[in-house]
């Protein structure tokens, strides 16, 4: 037993005598054995009940939860892409990056397309189930209608009202179907399988939340960034550390083949970029796939003079992840 918890990493709480009988030496009997002792606090030891010779252990446990809404509102970032491009075709890309250094043309670009961006964006606040998400505002809105209807006649009892209630209600049921159809059409027919497997997961096995961790300070926390702050933190420390001094030498004549230049051709910059998988995340640059591919025909002209640039100085800027895929010719 004892092995079985330490094996386990369980922890054993009770530390007094839990059994008593007369002219014999009191034992330890009744245990309370927990994965995490600081969920169970308060430990008493009360006497016993009725003519029982065990005592009765009270424990408090320390449980924390957070209640989940049934209707949760989020925003989404609307970007009028037509608008973004004729800003963008009407620069001078050529005065622009025409400084000798690669790295600061790529800071002027960067600038100048999240400027652009920033321009003809707006957010637009949601509201939806959080358990049905095809459910959104405008069903919400039908819903609390319908609940006025019965409530009016509650009040009234009279036969109108309720089959008024009936009505709606009845068209209320299969407008929430078609919704829920077209929900699942939508994510059947998408390109990102990411929304797919998710829907299956909440589907099958409940939705993932972000769990529940001690700070650096013991306080509990669910907030996204802290938590991947700590998950990161704990990572790291078993991370292997490899010495570059045992890298093994190459066999073999080295490669003799000298590349002196390359064209970048806007075209091919074009079509590179356009067959980006948009639902890729960006990388330190912060430009997203999806950006670069409804935006491809405009960027292809300076990505094209930027890679130019950066080939013949051999200089590459240390956030360039994104737009650097569109050289892979």
């Amino acid at each position: 037993m004892a092995d079985l918890i330490i094996n386990s990493h369980l922890c054993q709480l009770v530390s007094e005598p839990t059994r008593f009988r007369l002219n014999q030496t009191p034992s330890t009997l009744d245990l309370i054995i927990s994965s995490d002792d600081n969920s169970l606090t308060n430990l008493k030891y009360l006497s016993p009940i009725g003519i029982s010779d065990h005592v009765t252990l009270g424990i408090e446990l320390q449980i924390y939860s957070c209640p989940r809404l049934k209707t949760v509102s989020f925003e989404r970032t609307v970007v009028e892409w037509a608008a973004v491009n004729q800003h963008l075709s009407v620069v001078d890309w050529s005065l622009l990056l025409s400084n000798t250094s690669m790295t600061h043309n790529w800071k002027v670009f960067k600038t100048t397309l999240q400027d652009t961006i920033a321009q003809h964006t707006t957010r637009v606040t949601f509201k939806r189930s959080s358990k049905k998400p095809w459910i959104d505002s405008k069903i919400l809105k039908l819903i609390r209608k319908k609940r006025s209807l019965w409530r009016t006649f509650r009040r009234t009892g009279a036969e109108a009202d309720y089959k008024t209630h009936r009505a709606f209600s009845n068209k209320l049921s299969t407008t929430i179907k078609e919704a829920r159809t077209r929900y699942e059409a939508s994510i059947a027919n998408s390109k990102d399988t990411k929304h797919f497997h998710k829907h299956i997961r909440t589907q099958l096995s409940g939705p993932v939340g972000t769990p529940q961790v001690r700070d650096i300070t013991g306080s509990v926390t669910d907030n996204s960034d802290v938590v991947a702050d700590i998950f990161a933190d704990v990572f790291s420390k078993v991370f292997t550390k490899e010495s570059r001094d045992r890298i093994p030498a190459v066999p073999g004549p080295p490669n003799s083949t000298f590349l002196s230049d390359i064209d970048f051709l806007e075209t091919v910059v074009c079509e590179k970029i356009r067959k980006l998988k948009v639902s890729k995340s960006p990388g330190p640059d912060l430009i997203t796939a999806k950006v670069l591919s409804n935006c491809a025909a405009e960027l292809s002209v300076p990505l094209s003079v930027l890679m130019k640039q950066s080939f013949r100085s051999g200089v590459l800027p240390p956030d360039w992840t994104s737009a650097i895929v569109a050289s892979h010719i």
